[in-house]
């Protein structure tokens, strides 16, 4: 997920985000990703469920997987903008773009 939200921060495409990283991870051509077995092709699996509430939260309710990726994109515009601090640029909007950035600098310039 590091990837994924380095690449929705850094570009603001995150419809094309999974495209992307599996060409970037060695992974299929176009023509082979969409030639992949569609999920009613695949094998039947048997969900099993082992409900255990949450003692740390009044409801007993668990997050839903996204609690480790949702702040993933600012913390990487916060590391952008630690890095151009010597510059005077104190924030970097989303998506930190190139152009994002180098305004960003030209701001903080005056």
């Amino acid at each position: 997920m590091t990837a994924a939200a380095l690449l929705a921060a850094a570009r603001g495409e995150l419809a094309r985000v999974p495209d992307v990283l599996d060409r970037l991870l060695g992974g299929l051509d176009e023509a082979a990703w969409r030639a992949r077995p569609a999920p009613a092709e695949w094998a039947p699996a048997e969900t099993l469920l082992n409900e255990m509430p949450s003692p740390t939260n009044p409801l007993g309710v668990k997050a839903g997987g996204e609690g480790g990726t949702t702040p993933a994109p600012a913390v990487i515009a916060s590391a952008i903008a630690d890095a151009l601090a010597p510059l005077g640029v104190r924030d970097i909007p989303m998506p930190a773009t190139p152009a994002a950035i180098w305004r960003g600098i030209q701001e903080a310039r005056g």
